[in-house]
């Protein structure tokens, strides 16, 4: 792990900022679960998973946040995060679709609106859009 990472390693057990986020994933029309290998599997229905954190979360200073794609049915995952008192919904970027894994799944953090980036040191939860079917991913990393 790169000393300026925040790390998520796996679904079982984590180091750095996202820890906090890392093993609490719920969907709104799907389910989670850890494999074997602690790894989340994220089963969707065209679905937002979120996870909401303890304490913020500060990704000051980060310019990415990437997923290992262990594997997929299919999917074009979109980024937001919730940020602030009010915990305003921030769009983070959305990523061309993955047919299948393994990949690495990178959103780009400086493309958001000033108010987000303003709040970047305040992010409540980080939500995830899967489409409809089964994905792994492992190894989240903010850069």
């Amino acid at each position: 792990m790169a000393p300026d990472s925040t790390t998520h390693r796996n679904a079982r057990g984590a180091q750095g900022g996202l820890r906090r986020a890392a093993g609490h994933w719920s969907g709104n029309t799907g389910t989670t679960d850890a494999n074997a290998s602690g790894q989340l599997v994220v089963h969707s229905n065209n679905a937002w998973f979120e996870s909401t954190a303890g304490t913020p979360i500060d990704l000051s200073g980060r310019t990415q946040l990437t997923f290992d794609l262990v594997s997929t049915t299919g999917t074009g995952p979109a980024l937001v995060f919730k940020e602030g008192a009010a915990w305003e919904g921030c769009p983070v970027s959305t990523v061309p679709w993955v047919s299948s894994g393994p990949s690495t799944v990178t959103f780009d953090l400086t493309g958001m609106s000033g108010t987000c980036l303003a709040n970047v040191n305040d992010i409540k939860s980080v939500e995830i859009w899967f489409n409809t079917g089964d994905s792994v991913i492992d190894n989240v990393i903010a850069h």
